[in-house]
């Protein structure tokens, strides 16, 4: 059985342009999966970068609330220093809004964790609970902060705790080892 020419010419054109049609869907997937894994990428270079800018902004925060503590109230007593600490307002605004920050830090760390988990490794992860369980405490108010207000008094009895502090290095230096090992 022969072919005719015709036909032969049209089952080339068709082969043809099957091959084309095949390759231009295949590179449109090769492609989009491309642009995908850019924006993954992307998203997830944004996510470590914001959390490295916040872990280093509250652990620089904390080492100088510590140190400022120490020089201005090393002469004291643990509770005459908290005393003069709530009494003096104005005096320790500088402190005080420090500590405001590092609470608003903590938030956002811990807001930003779930957003970075899909992300980073699980031993990353654990790390940053870590680091934020360091930093949590409990205190007492009668919600207007007039007559009952531990807040300082438990911020500092957690910030100066050396077990806390430790816990907070050690996290702070896997942390930065590991986010800058995240390959982007």
């Amino acid at each position: 059985m022969k072919l005719e020419p015709e036909i032969v010419d049209l089952i080339k054109w068709l082969f043809t342009g099957l091959a084309w049609l095949v390759s231009v869907i295949v590179t449109y997937h090769i492609g989009k999966r491309g642009k995908v894994d850019d924006l993954k990428i992307r998203r997830r270079h944004e996510l470590v970068e914001k959390l490295s800018v916040l872990l280093q902004e509250d652990h620089q925060i904390r080492k100088g609330l510590n140190r400022q503590f120490n020089s201005n109230f090393n002469h004291l007593e643990r509770a005459e220093a908290y005393e003069a600490f709530e009494r003096h307002e104005s005096l320790y605004q500088g402190m005080r809004s420090s500590i405001e920050r590092c609470s608003e830090i903590k938030y956002e760390m811990h807001t930003l964790k779930r957003d970075i988990a899909i992300y980073i490794k699980e031993e990353l992860l654990l790390e940053i609970e870590k680091y934020i369980n360091s930093t949590t405490f409990t205190y007492s108010t009668d919600g207007f902060g007039f007559l009952i207000n531990t807040y300082g008094r438990s911020f500092f009895e957690n910030l100066l705790n050396e077990e806390n502090i430790n816990i907070q290095n050690t996290s702070y230096s896997k942390l930065m080892k590991g986010l800058r090992n995240i390959s982007h």
